[in-house]
């Protein structure tokens, strides 16, 4: 915006002054006044050093209009120019600044409704099934053995707040592992738990050992309301060794803990 000398003329400074100070304005700005004198940067620098105030111009053209009323309303009451200039710009600039304040608050305020809204459907995604006969799991077995497992594990899952699909799927993949390693060769069986390690490696990277933690305290501590599934994980932990059960129920441990510290 390119400001004239009379601007600050109007603000009780000499011409030559003005002049300077338009000048300044107009170099650091990138705009030119036509009629003003050579640029001289140092000229506010000068003032300042000498004590004397100065006066940024107004932030844009639509505030010079509001400034000029303002203007006119203080020389109503008999204040004089100069003052009467520095204050209406010094209030405008308050209201400009009252202004990008309002909207930065809208804005902030926009992109927290945003951020929760995201986080509320993280936490629908997130919330364990009404009762542990929502999972859907295979077939139980014909044996009497087989259906208390089937009802324990379903209770483990459901007492450790699993949601329902990834419990399908955690429930899908110690299935998996347990019809291959019921088969497998020792050979065949250390090779297995090697690639699924390796995979769970090359998955969390850096954080591999911090995940690892949480996931194996999320086992142990549903493990500590469920004797069969404490059962299961002391005399067959491997059949938790499947990369995508381990990376799943890191998950769920990882959001629960977010819960809890908010």
């Amino acid at each position: 915006m390119t400001v004239e000398a009379s601007y600050f003329t109007g603000l009780g400074y000499s011409a030559a002054d003005a002049a300077n100070l338009a000048a300044s304005h107009n170099e650091m700005t990138g705009s030119s006044a036509a009629g003003s004198s050579a640029p001289t940067s140092a000229h506010v620098g000068d003032l300042q050093a000498a004590g004397r105030a100065v006066p940024p111009p107004p932030l844009n053209p639509a505030h010079q209009a509001v400034v000029d009323k303002r203007v006119a309303e203080l020389r109503a009451l008999n204040i004089d120019e100069a003052e009467a200039r520095a204050v209406a710009a010094e209030e405008a600039r308050y209201q400009r600044g009252s202004a990008d304040q309002r909207a930065a608050m809208l804005a902030e305020s926009e992109a927290q409704r945003s951020e929760d809204a995201m986080q509320t459907a993280v936490d629908k995604s997130m919330a364990p099934p009404r009762s542990p006969h929502e999972y859907l799991l295979g077939p139980a077995g014909d044996t009497p053995a087989d259906a208390a497992l089937d009802t324990a594990f379903r209770q483990a899952m459901f007492d450790a707040a699993i949601p329902r699909e990834i419990g399908n799927s955690v429930a899908a993949g110690v299935e998996k592992t347990a019809q291959f390693l019921l088969k497998a060769s020792p050979e065949q069986a250390e090779r297995y738990m090697g690639e699924q390690e390796a995979a769970l490696r090359r998955v969390w990277g850096s954080a591999f050992d911090a995940r690892l933690e949480v996931f194996e305290s999320f086992l142990r501590t549903a493990a500590s309301r469920s004797a069969p599934l404490k059962d299961l994980l002391q005399n067959h932990p491997e059949l938790f060794s499947k990369w995508e059960v381990a990376d799943a129920l890191s998950r769920v441990a990882e959001h629960q803990r977010r819960i809890a510290t908010r």
